[in-house]
């Protein structure tokens, strides 16, 4: 969806956000990625190397990546006071029109303790733009007890006042003592602009003791040289792991415990486990979603290295929106990582897939546990031929697609009533007894679907229907939804010689082709005019079939199957 606004063009859907960044992917499959990963917070994008598999995960977690104002983070998301968030609105105009603002109280020792200055940006880009620092922090006690001091905030708050009420001339007062009295101690913040200047990595160093760059993402803490503690606000959402050949268990994701020296040996995927659920325990609704991507998953054995993983996922979720199950970690007391973790509602797993002789073959299994999206069509003709680039407002596009996407902070906590809900939905369309005829007919073959199957597809119908409607995603049709759906939950069961597979194939091409699995059979003739015939179909494909994506899918694999005498889904 493009749009005007001020005369400029703007971006205001996930196609248009990847196009302006450089990524010509077909709109179809942004739209099927992002609402599959919306909905069950497994993916595996397989396909043909150079197809932009890691860009695309890596693209779409920086666009959900939230950035969390040290301020609000002062008092925890969850109980912040509206007038609090108005009064945070008001000081960010204030400091852009005059250069800078004199305070603003709030409670202290919450979630994000406040023990020094910190910085809160105005901007979550690469590039700092500007900022304020609180300059000093003072307790209610001290600000009191200091007539000079009390004096000159009662003057800086003049501007704030007009926000509540005017004529309460002691509001800066009643507000720090009815705040005292809900948090038990309150802070007062002075406020000073910070300029792009001030940010010169020079002046900066970690106190990891490490290299200092601007990060396009993560919570760096760093102290201005000689100076007491800043905090550069980022808040890193996604972890990057590279597949081993080696793996053979799980302790390169999760690490483990060595009983010799009496320590639990953590990874950098563990950490950001731990981190996407410290966040969801302290913002609930307001948590940031954590992106985990496995890159080339199948150079080790997917079943080896990430069956916890498998196991946890498909345990359900509770009333929180936690998995059931635990994955456990040891057994032992007295160390600083939880014996078992529960995976969060936030926390959403994005495996590639390159498919050549020196990897591993998924196993129907497991791509029966993800939503499966190949990555098989190279359209040379339009790629980058659209020579503008769009001017993106990223905060109304990042604000619209968080919300969606988080399902307004319920992530992948769907309850048993909303998966009942989905499935009531999806029986009183006419696709319902498309999804009975073809499962009837495939249960002779003994690759029929079972009930998790059924509800998938029905939560990915409704998940797809919501973001269409929010403007975020685009499908030619509702045909187009329930045709991605079949595609990546009933064909990965396909695996196996000519004999087995060649008779339901054909079932489903016919499905595809007409919307109908009865009637006359179809058959491909002698093997030349057969193969012949399959590659005539897969270029000839638009306006010719009801669901033309599975059609292209079920073609391949015959032509697999009439060639080698073998086909799989991967």
């Amino acid at each position: 969806m493009r749009t005007k606004k001020n005369g400029e063009e703007t971006l205001e859907s996930l196609d248009k956000y990847f196009k302006s960044i450089g990524y010509f992917f077909p709109e179809s499959l942004v739209s099927q990625f992002y609402t599959a990963l919306k909905t069950k917070g497994f993916v595996i994008l397989s396909g043909l190397s150079g197809t932009g598999k890691t860009k695309i995960a890596q693209n779409l977690s920086r666009l959900l990546q939230k950035v969390y104002p040290q301020l609000m983070a002062a008092w925890g998301s969850e109980d912040t006071d509206e007038e609090i968030r108005t009064a945070i609105e008001e000081i960010s105009k204030t400091i852009k029109n005059k250069g800078y603002a004199t305070l603003l109280w709030g409670p202290a020792g919450k979630a994000g303790r406040v023990g020094g200055p910190f910085i809160l940006w105005t901007t979550y880009n690469k590039k700092v733009k500007a900022g304020f620092v609180v300059k000093n922090v003072y307790t209610k006690d001290q600000v009191q007890a200091d007539q000079e001091l009390w004096d000159k905030l009662q003057e800086g708050f003049k501007w704030i006042n007009k926000v509540y009420n005017e004529e309460n001339k002691g509001f800066f007062s009643i507000e720090l003592e009815r705040l005292e009295k809900k948090h038990g101690s309150v802070s007062v913040f002075e406020l000073v602009k910070v300029y792009p200047e001030e940010f010169e990595l020079s002046k900066f160093e970690r106190l990891d003791g490490e290299p200092l760059s601007i990060p396009q993402s993560g919570y760096v803490e760093v102290r201005m040289k000689d100076q007491e503690t800043l905090k550069w606000v980022f808040q890193e959402n996604k972890i990057f792991c590279p597949v081993r050949p080696d793996w053979r268990d799980s302790k390169p994701l999760i690490g483990y415990y060595n009983p010799l020296d009496g320590k639990y040996y953590k990874t950098p995927l563990l950490d950001l486990i731990l981190k996407a659920i410290e966040c969801y325990e302290k913002n609930r609704e307001n948590a940031m979603p954590y992106f985990v991507i496995l890159d080339e998953m199948n150079l080790a054995h997917v079943e080896y290295y990430f069956a916890d993983f498998l196991s946890v996922l498909e345990s359900g979720r509770d009333e929180s929106g936690y998995t059931v199950e635990s994955i456990k970690l040891h057994d032992v007391d007295g160390i600083d990582i939880p014996k078992e973790i529960r995976l969060p509602p936030n926390l959403y797993v994005i495996g590639t897939v390159n498919m050549d002789e020196t990897t591993y073959a998924f196993s129907p299994k497991v791509l029966d546990r993800a939503f499966t999206i190949e990555f098989h069509d190279v359209d040379l003709e339009n790629y980058v031929t659209e020579s503008k680039v769009f001017r993106s407002d990223l905060d109304d596009l990042k604000k619209k697609v968080l919300d969606d996407f988080t399902r307004s902070g319920r992530f992948l906590g769907f309850s048993k009533a909303e998966l009942n809900d989905a499935v009531r939905e999806l029986r009183n369309t006419r696709y319902w007894e498309i999804l009975k005829n073809l499962n009837r007919a495939l249960e002779p073959y003994d690759l029929h679907f079972g009930y998790r199957v059924v509800d998938e597809i029905a939560l990915f119908f409704r998940s797809a229907k919501e973001s269409w409607e929010n403007g975020i995603v685009n499908f030619q049709n509702e045909d187009e939804i329930l045709d991605l759906a079949l595609l990546m939950k009933v064909l990965p069961k396909f695996h196996g010689n000519r004999k087995k597979l060649e008779k339901p194939l054909l079932l489903i091409f016919k499905l595809a082709k007409t919307g109908n699995i009865s009637g006359e059979e179809i058959r491909f003739e002698e093997q030349q005019s057969r193969l012949d015939t399959i590659l005539n179909e897969l270029r000839n494909l638009e306006g010719n079939y009801k669901f033309k994506h599975t059609a292209r899918k079920v073609l391949r694999m015959l032509r697999q199957l009439y060639e080698i005498g073998f086909a799989s889904f991967s």
